[in-house]
């Protein structure tokens, strides 16, 4: 009995490596991304305006997650027309940035992510950061970690899908 589980174990690990080296000779997949805001209000218009690359630190965000899991991320027109391509629309929907960093902070971050194959929307998730605190942090630092969460959660969803 003792002999058998040993070997099983030892399969088991082989069989893991082997899928392991498998993932990591695999060709890379393409994806192309879109990284935007949608303002709605002028508070959103003003945080926007302050915080100016929020857009840029979500797509620094996005690629890095996509590249750390072998995707080759292309601007937007890269992959038109290739078949089973993939293009990934990433938008904040709604930021909210009340208070100061003194007394306290109400930051809402949320972003949604649009996923098409072929030019088909085939997908689509929205996720949602809010903080309340009081810490000497500027605001768009504060918006730029949340943007960062926010990207994790998003990839991972995306990965999912597969």
């Amino acid at each position: 009995m003792f002999l058998r589980s040993c070997l099983s174990f030892v399969l088991l690990n082989v069989l893991l490596v082997d899928s392991r080296a498998q993932n990591i000779t695999a060709a890379p997949r393409e994806v192309a991304l879109s990284v935007g805001h949608e303002v709605t209000t002028s508070d959103q218009a003003k945080v926007f305006a302050e915080c100016t690359s929020l857009d840029m630190d979500l797509r620094q965000a996005f690629v890095k997650l996509l590249e750390d899991a072998q995707y080759s991320v292309h601007e937007t027109n890269k992959l038109a027309g290739k078949p089973e391509s993939k293009l990934l629309d990433a938008k904040i929907v709604d930021v909210i940035s009340a208070g100061n960093s003194f007394l306290s902070h109400e930051k809402v971050l949320a972003v949604k992510l649009d996923v098409y194959v072929d030019g088909v929307k085939v997908k689509t998730r929205k996720v949602t950061s809010s903080l309340q605190s009081g810490s000497l942090s500027n605001s768009c630092s504060i918006l730029t970690r949340q943007a960062q969460s926010l990207a994790v959660q998003l990839v991972a969803w995306f990965n999912k899908l597969r």
